[in-house]
């Protein structure tokens, strides 16, 4: 039997089957990855999540090491998050070289990755997250010869990503924010202009994304591979609120520790929900995610008054989906795809979400869900979803068709393994 090509996957989150999207997409890559691949994953956990490895990931993975951030962040950034002063430590922060997410993509990681290896020689190199990218080089010049292939998951465009954040940063009032987020996004730009020559092919989570960044840096070989969600049983759901005389429940699921998610939560909170009841219909809106800031907690308790319930985070989605009426995601900024809409088509909720919320997802407003951008016109979408059951179910079934023919884990393996194929036979 010819021995399988190994793999060494270097991921910024412990991969997970739920929860947060980052560590959900590391999830659906790992597992495709090991249909071809050999496995070694390495976690370098610059994005938090949990340190333990989850049983499924320790099958599927055929080693799994989970690296000390301690041990990996570079001198000048150690200094800068020792500097007392908030206002200086945010100027120093700016004026850091490279995206301070990737303070630990240098050396001491790249020495810990080839220790991680040991005698092991890899094919491929899967990196995931432009703020990972450094340590690509890093690796492969410390690995004899022949070069393993390198491949990166950009999964998000961090450079939009953060020009979005300024953004929402200054709309909101935050100036030194928005300085901030400015600075990344001018760091990313430099970060992303040494793809050239790095990678063998840089994967992104739509086709809009591969397309425009395609343009941006000749000489890259993007491909999209989407996020995908898994099918499930669905639990039964409650009657129509309008028939049945109950409230109408809204459902946002989200990782809170991400700054748009926390800003949609607040946007929901005091402006929607509110507006949604002025217009007469009696609206609930549960938050299920955990990492809320302890401001945001604080806010969101005073908003309750029974008509927001703040849950956390939860082992299982299954319940909350089932007793939902509308999905809703009402984002501001970000990038990439949203598992979270993913997520309410596999569960069978019609949702409510922005323009932006539904970018690079093959989604049409009005087919599969409903987009509105204003908090009026979101309201108004909810309260026009809640009262006519046909056009719920009506998206309810397109999405689910959608979801079926392109975003299940079959598909988004059977597009990794393509492209895998593909790079191997132009090597």
């Amino acid at each position: 039997m010819t021995p399988r090509r190994k793999l060494l996957f270097v991921s910024p989150i412990m991969p997970q089957h739920g929860g947060n999207g980052l560590a959900m997409r590391a999830g659906l890559m790992l597992e495709g990855l090991a249909r071809t691949f050999e496995v070694h994953l390495l976690v370098l956990p610059t994005s938090g999540g949990s340190r333990e490895v989850p049983d499924v990931v320790g099958a599927i993975a055929a080693r799994v090491g989970v690296l000390d951030l301690d041990d990996c962040i570079d001198t000048h950034a150690a200094l800068i998050g020792r500097i007392g002063d908030e206002t200086e430590r945010r100027r120093h922060r700016a004026a850091y070289p490279r995206p301070w997410a990737a303070r630990f993509s240098g050396a001491a990681a790249a020495l810990k990755a080839t220790e991680f290896l040991g005698d092991t020689r890899i094919d491929v190199l899967h990196v995931m997250r432009l703020y990972l990218a450094p340590l690509a080089p890093l690796i492969l010049r410390a690995l004899p010869a022949p070069a393993p292939l390198a491949i990166l998951d950009l999964d998000d465009d961090d450079v939009r990503t953060h020009e979005r954040l300024a953004g929402l940063h200054a709309l909101r009032g935050e100036a030194a924010a928005a300085e901030l987020d400015r600075a990344e996004a001018a760091k990313y730009a430099v970060c992303a202009a040494e793809l050239p020559g790095r990678f063998r092919a840089v994967l992104t989570a739509s086709h809009d994304d591969a397309q425009r960044l395609s343009a941006l840096h000749a000489g890259v070989r993007f491909d999209a591979v989407p996020n995908g969600y898994a099918e499930i049983q669905r639990q039964a759901r409650a009657a129509n609120p309008r028939t049945a005389g109950g409230p109408v429940r809204l459902l946002f699921v989200a990782n809170l520790g991400y700054f748009p998610n926390a800003d949609a939560a607040e946007l929901l909170a005091f402006r929607i929900l509110p507006m949604l009841r002025q217009r007469g219909v009696d609206a609930r809106l549960d938050i299920v995610g955990g990492g809320a800031p302890d401001e945001l907690r604080a806010a969101l308790a005073r908003a309750r008054e029974g008509h927001v319930t703040v849950h956390g985070g939860v082992e299982s989605v299954a319940a909350c989906y089932a007793a939902a009426d509308i999905a809703v995601a009402p984002l501001r900024a970000g990038g990439g795809t949203r598992i979270k809409i993913l997520e309410a088509f596999a569960h069978g909720v019609p949702v409510v979400t922005s323009t932006l919320g539904a970018e690079g997802l093959d989604a049409v407003s009005g087919t599969h869900l409903l987009t509105a951008d204003d908090p009026a016109e979101f309201a108004m979408a909810c309260q026009r979803l809640a009262a006519d059951p046909a056009l719920a179910a009506s998206l309810v079934a397109h999405a689910s068709e959608l979801h079926r023919l392109r975003y299940t884990p079959a598909r988004v393996d059977a597009k990794l393994a393509a492209i895998v194929s593909n790079i191997f036979e132009g090597r």
